[in-house]
């Protein structure tokens, strides 16, 4: 009837009012509510990015993920990839600004050469250690070779890290040599002109 409509109706309304106040108290108290609303998921996830690993998967859209990458990149591992091409690539693009790392979870036929270029250039900005790290996770074929060549220009030993006489090695051995003569130290197809230029330049 009714009044038994009514009284649902309140409590409902109570529930949710309690719920709202148990997660702004805490965000990560998201985790015990079973009917998540889109309303609370952008509370939590305001509380603190973290709790959008609390946010059920039909709960994750796109505002909700793109306010946790753009305060952690690392939790692109949290977001389904399955928003438009668009959004997709704006999602990508904060989360590698934020940080480098997350290229790990950005799908390997998503890691265009544009993107890792951003990628590159925003690891430069934290510290070498961070560019070499990532730099391991980078590919390593040719249509790559100025995300590689960026790489190289900031810190030279990089170059090391791609696989000997492939085309990448072949096409940037120069340029790399260019930057730092004392890689020749650590390659071992060195000519006798580089090694008398070596000796030239680095005299015992």
């Amino acid at each position: 009837d009714m009044e038994l409509e009514s009284k649902i109706s309140e409590l409902s309304r109570q529930v949710n009012q309690l719920t709202e106040m148990v997660i702004l108290m805490k965000g990560s108290n998201l985790q015990y509510v079973t009917n998540q609303t889109h309303e609370l998921c952008m509370l939590a996830v305001n509380d603190s990015p973290d709790n959008i690993k609390y946010v059920h998967e039909h709960n994750k859209t796109y505002d909700i993920c793109l306010k946790a990458v753009s305060h952690d990149g690392m939790l692109l591992e949290y977001c389904p990839n399955t928003f438009t091409d668009i959004e997709m690539s704006t999602l990508y693009r904060e989360a590698l600004q934020n940080n480098g790392y997350a290229l790990q979870f950005v799908p390997f036929e998503q890691r265009t050469p544009e993107l890792c270029l951003e990628t590159v250039y925003s690891a430069i900005r934290v510290n070498v250690n961070h560019l070499i790290k990532l730099m391991f996770r980078m590919p390593v074929t040719i249509e790559y070779i100025q995300v590689w060549r960026v790489a190289i220009y900031n810190t030279p030993k990089i170059f090391t890290i791609l696989p000997k006489h492939g085309e990448l090695y072949n096409a940037l051995r120069s340029y790399a040599i260019q930057m730092d003569y004392k890689l020749i130290e650590r390659l071992d197809d060195v000519t006798e002109e580089e090694l008398i230029e070596y000796i030239k330049l680095y005299p015992r």
